[in-house]
């Protein structure tokens, strides 16, 4: 196997890893964003959605699904925006600004679970289809643009989301090397799943059929604002539960960025790869494992680590 990009410790472990698989069948689940792409696809395509207003606004104000999440006090709706910016699209800025606030207050403040499925149920209205090509197109544009961040304003307010997307040759290496070793590779994200479908297809060479993410229910050909009873949300303890539904067997290797991909991680059988940007809860975690003579875990640092950013 070409180790390239990855810590010679690592690589031995990888090493051992291939010349010891079983007979018979054989898995191996990866995260997606952060885990085999620097930044994040489906937050990448969120804002692209919000800033150029892509989203089927009249779909959104009908459906009380997409509202339900902000009966919390302590985060702020962006329905009136979105109103405004219906009635009168020279809002898209005051539009953007507001949904964007939106989905960070909900990761803050509501958890992931909740703010990765609002992601998703933005997108009703639309046909997968549609979000598959608004992905496509979000991706050209953010692999060329580069990796940093940017401050959005409005009314004295800002807030800061993420510029450029970059996959990170050595996972994808490892996956073809997986591939070739005739170990399934499947991709579970909390990102929307037609999102996660394209880059994964075109950047990993996994096809959807190997792609497990957050994805509401489809009626009549468009997504809707509803749970799907059949796809758990495909975040921490969901990752397991779709793993378990939809794959059948427990990954021999499992690698992934962030405590939301723990539990997936936990239930890999022999390997369980780290990609570390810093994140102290995933790290105290993975330390305590290894003091308690845990040798499953294996840690990378990120590959891609632009001095200006920072990560807690």
């Amino acid at each position: 196997m070409n180790t390239a990009g990855f810590l010679p410790e690592v690589a031995t472990r990888l090493d051992g890893f291939f010349m010891a698989l079983p007979a018979g069948r054989k898995v191996a689940t990866f995260d997606l964003d952060g885990t085999c792409v620097h930044h994040d696809t489906g937050e990448a395509v969120f804002y692209a959605m919000a800033r150029r207003g892509l989203f089927a606004a009249h779909a959104l104000l009908d459906s009380e699904e997409v509202w339900r999440p902000f009966s919390r006090a302590d985060v702020s709706s962006p329905r009136a925006a979105l109103e405004r910016f219906a009635a009168d699209p020279a809002r898209l800025p005051e539009m953007a600004f507001h949904m964007i606030r939106a989905y960070q207050e909900l990761l803050a403040r509501a958890g992931r679970e909740t703010a990765y499925f609002w992601a998703a149920q933005v997108l009703c209205g639309l046909t997968p289809q549609r979000v598959r090509e608004i992905s496509r197109e979000t991706f050209q544009a953010e692999l060329a643009r580069p990796v940093g961040a940017e401050r959005l304003s409005w009314e004295g307010a800002s807030q800061e989301i993420a510029n450029g997307l970059r996959p990170y040759p050595a996972m994808a290496r490892l996956l073809a090397r997986l591939r070739g070793a005739g170990v399934e590779t499947w991709i579970v994200s909390a990102s929307n799943r037609w999102t996660v479908e394209v880059f994964a297809e075109e950047h990993l060479g996994i096809g959807p059929g190997r792609v497990l993410g957050i994805a509401p229910l489809v009626a009549g050909g468009r997504i809707t604002a509803q749970r799907d009873p059949d796809m758990p949300v495909t975040g921490g303890a969901g990752k397991v539960e779709a793993i378990d539904r939809h794959i059948g067997l427990r990954p021999l290797l499992a690698a992934g960025d962030s405590m939301g991909d723990f539990e997936m991680l936990g239930v890999a059988t022999r390997l369980c790869l780290i990609i570390d940007r810093g994140n102290r809860e995933l790290r105290k975690n993975v330390e305590r494992l290894r003091a308690a003579g845990d040798g499953r875990w294996v840690v990378q640092p990120r590959f891609l680590d632009p001095p200006a950013e920072s990560w807690s």
